[in-house]
């Protein structure tokens, strides 16, 4: 074999070690798994203590992305407490210094629209709801299934 065509095979073969690298499983110490599987894509929208639609389903183990956007005339969030997830972006503004460890939520003023984004691990029923002061109690509340 010439010497170029020994370069490119070393080349072509570190190339190849890199990728799988990049691909792993993500088992490895500090790091967590990537998922390849498509995003979940939801919409929610709130209004005066309720939520539209206030049951939604996922699959565990997909990103779960959710536009959520606020048509009332108050402020509002929506909060998912309690479901192990991986991956979690919240959306936190004034309401920011209530949110808790493994906390997920979006919090918006009338006509704000934000995003957030996890992905959940653990198959179940879990509560969303509004944080903000007699918004949950007067029905503000609704379910995140998780199958």
């Amino acid at each position: 074999m010439n010497w170029k065509k020994s370069v490119t095979c070393v080349l072509a073969a570190v190339a190849i070690a890199a990728a799988a690298a990049c691909t792993g499983d993500g088992d490895g110490e500090g790091g967590a798994a990537m998922s390849t599987k498509p995003t979940q894509k939801l919409s929610v929208a709130m209004s005066e203590l309720k939520f539209e639609p206030s049951v939604l389903t996922v699959e565990a183990g997909r990103p779960v992305q959710i536009a959520v956007s606020n048509k009332g005339t108050a402020a509002h969030d929506l909060v998912i407490g309690g479901m192990p997830a991986t991956g979690i972006k919240n959306a936190v503004g004034g309401h920011g210094s209530m949110l808790k460890e493994g906390m997920i939520m979006a919090d918006t003023h009338p006509g704000d629209s934000v995003q957030i984004g996890f992905t959940p691990t653990t198959p179940g029923e879990y509560e969303i709801y509004c944080s903000l002061a007699g918004h949950k109690d007067g029905g503000m509340k609704g379910t995140l299934r998780v199958q």
